[in-house]
């Protein structure tokens, strides 16, 4: 039996990804759910 092909969804959402160098071992990177952003001051946006 041959080895499944992946489609091209899979093959898009992989590209580029490389496991090996993150620290947590996961072969997809986590989703964030949050984002901060650095102001440089109150009310002052970059």
């Amino acid at each position: 039996m041959s080895p499944p092909v992946a489609e091209f969804a899979t093959r898009a959402i992989h590209d580029g990804q490389d496991p090996n160098k993150w620290k947590h071992k996961a072969v997809i990177p986590p989703i964030s759910l949050a984002t901060t952003f650095q102001q440089f001051a109150p009310a002052e946006h970059a």
